[in-house]
């Protein structure tokens, strides 16, 4: 009796061990696929709103030009507007940091009384801080699955099976 238990609950055990052991990676497998969507989506929500920043630097720019900071980072917005890549850890951050510097452009602008007066700069304003909203709901997602993620190829048994010699494609930090 004990045999024929011995030999039903052995291969059930192996398969189970496997099973445990094949999850991490498959779960880390779908981490990486969802943090790239993730990051994809956030590139295409910006790419879309995109043409607000030059409407935002025309509008406010007789109001801020003579601030040194201000105009370096209209510079900036211009050069990383303009620079194409076709590396995705490249372009996600370059457009990251594009919102970044138009979400302070547009807060530096709202110290002039005049420009929160005008409509359409406070209408592309409103839009661009939506965006920002948006994005900064979707990178807490992505730093959820980034965390995990690391978190699950740091394990000891799964260091050497899980790659992570591209972490960078991986990894969401605040906005």
């Amino acid at each position: 009796m004990n045999k024929k238990i011995y030999i039903f609950t052995l291969p059930i055990i192996i398969l189970l061990t496997i099973f445990v052991a094949i999850l991490p990676i498959q779960i880390a497998s779908n981490l990486k696929e969802e943090i790239i969507q993730n990051k994809k989506e956030q590139i295409k929500l910006i790419n879309e709103k995109i043409q607000l920043i030059p409407e935002i630097i025309n509008i406010s720019k007789g109001y801020i030009i003579n601030d040194e900071e201000t105009l370096k980072d209209i510079i900036k917005i211009n050069i990383l507007s303009k620079e194409q890549t076709s590396n995705l850890i490249t372009t996600y951050n370059n457009h990251i940091e594009l919102l970044n510097i138009s979400m302070k452009l547009i807060n530096d602008s709202k110290e002039h009384i005049l420009l929160t007066s005008n409509k359409d700069f406070m209408n592309s304003a409103t839009e661009i801080e939506n965006l920002y909203k948006m994005i900064e709901l979707k990178r807490n997602d992505c730093m959820k699955s980034s965390n995990l993620l690391l978190k699950i190829s740091n394990l000891p048994i799964y260091k050497n099976i899980i790659k992570m010699d591209d972490i960078g494609n991986y990894i969401c930090n605040d906005i």
